[in-house]
């Protein structure tokens, strides 16, 4: 670990000046090109904030490996170091001919400079994925909750009650249903935890001209999508999403697991 001490960044302004640099470095041996989006919301320091995609490799490659970084804001400090981690210890420049990689720095790099989960909508990028223009699921259980989990002002009163809120809504059905309720996502309340938005946002419109432009035709991809959160403090955890998860396991060894009810995480997932 102390040899990726370096790859990682006080702040988002650091974070991209590093990939930025790293992929230049890596370029030298490596057919590496960089593609910018810009955001529409500046950062805390009133400079216009990106998500910079770095594209390495063959075009034509029919296999593709994709890693992105940020997806909840906050969560990009390790998602960035892994990114420039890979790029400075020459990786880039060891890619089979018929592999490429799309590395995407900061999908959501408002919510990266201004160290939050969130994009600038507010929106819980995770759960901004599904469809929109119809119908959009209640989740009635976060509505009962929602007023004392994001009070108009917090001090000792709200704090109180909200911690009573906890202790009855557990004491009656348990952690893993308020976990559940609060973590699903909603569309009914703009100003509240995981909203998941009623319009894909702007992030997710970049994630998709991102595939439509860079990955779209590819025979096969892998996505790595780098959080933070879940698990032993400095330990990694991986999350399967397809119905290969037996070969991931071969990729990443000892490297995984998965939280259960029978075994849960040490802190709750929000992932």
């Amino acid at each position: 670990m102390q040899n990726a001490i370096g790859d990682f960044s006080p702040d988002y302004r650091a974070a991209r000046e590093q990939f930025l640099a790293a992929a230049k470095t890596a370029s030298a041996n490596a057919d590496i090109r960089i593609e910018t989006f810009d955001n529409p919301a500046p950062g805390p320091d009133g400079l216009p904030v990106h998500t910079d995609v770095a594209l390495i490799g063959d075009p034509g490659a029919p296999n593709v490996l994709v890693a992105n970084s940020a997806t909840h804001g906050v969560e990009g400090f390790c998602g960035s170091a892994a990114l420039i981690g890979w790029l400075r210890r020459g990786d880039a420049g060891a890619l089979p001919s018929n592999v490429r990689a799309v590395l995407i720095h900061a999908i959501n790099p408002h919510g990266f400079a201004w160290v939050r989960r969130v994009t600038e909508d507010n929106v819980d990028l995770n759960r901004n994925f599904g469809t929109h223009g119809a119908t959009y699921p209640s989740n009635p259980d976060y509505s009962a909750l929602h007023k004392t989990l994001v009070p108009e002002k917090w001090n000792k009163k709200s704090v109180a009650a909200y911690s009573r809120m906890v202790d009855d809504y557990v004491a009656k059905n348990g952690e893993f249903a308020l976990q559940a309720a609060v973590t699903r996502g909603q569309h009914d309340h703009p100003d509240g935890l995981f909203y998941a938005g009623r319009e894909a946002g702007w992030s997710n419109r970049t994630f998709h001209e991102i595939l439509n432009r860079f990955i779209k035709g590819a025979e096969s991809v892998a996505f790595l999508d780098f959080h933070t959160g879940l698990g032993p403090y400095g330990h990694g955890t991986l999350l399967g999403g397809s119905s290969v998860k037996g070969r991931m396991a071969d990729w990443f060894g000892d490297g995984r697991g998965s939280p259960t009810q029978a075994n849960p995480s040490p802190r709750p997932s929000a992932a």
